[in-house]
């Protein structure tokens, strides 16, 4: 809802902050935002076995690295230290340092548990965009 370009929620409220903050406690991870918390009795952290496995776990804890670019733009919203936004390259290095070492392409998810194995399709056309996108926003900042 921060990410939006239109305001959903009162920007003036504290309640920007405190959903930036509650995401980068609970969600935030290395390789973009995990579907579910790691205390929610619902978390799946691997996407594996058969159909109806990996349709389960796909919501409850997989990491999406699309959701990276909502995040960025909620982050420069809330934030307005041009310096705590750059020190988010550092932040998602390993993510980073993946697409480098795969041809530049981003994964459909990540296991939400160390070492945070790619999974789903290899190539995924959002998660690419979002990210690339982030990483133009960061760098322009």
């Amino acid at each position: 809802a921060i990410s939006l370009p239109f305001p959903v929620i009162n920007e003036n409220d504290s309640y920007f902050k405190e959903i930036l903050s509650l995401i980068e406690n609970k969600l935030l991870r290395p390789y973009g935002l995990s579907t579910l918390a790691r205390d929610d009795p619902n978390y799946i952290p691997v996407y594996k076995g058969d159909r109806w496995s990996r349709d389960r776990a796909y919501h409850n804890g997989p990491i999406w690295p699309w959701l990276l670019g909502q995040y960025i733009d909620a982050k420069v919203r809330v934030e307005k230290n041009p310096i705590e936004i750059k020190l988010l390259f550092e932040q998602f290095r390993p993510l980073i340092n993946y697409a480098l070492d795969n041809q530049g392409f981003i994964p459909e998810i990540f296991e939400d548990i160390p070492p945070y194995r790619p999974r789903g399709c290899i190539a995924q056309a959002w998660s690419n965009a979002e990210v690339y996108k982030m990483l133009v926003k960061i760098a322009n900042i």
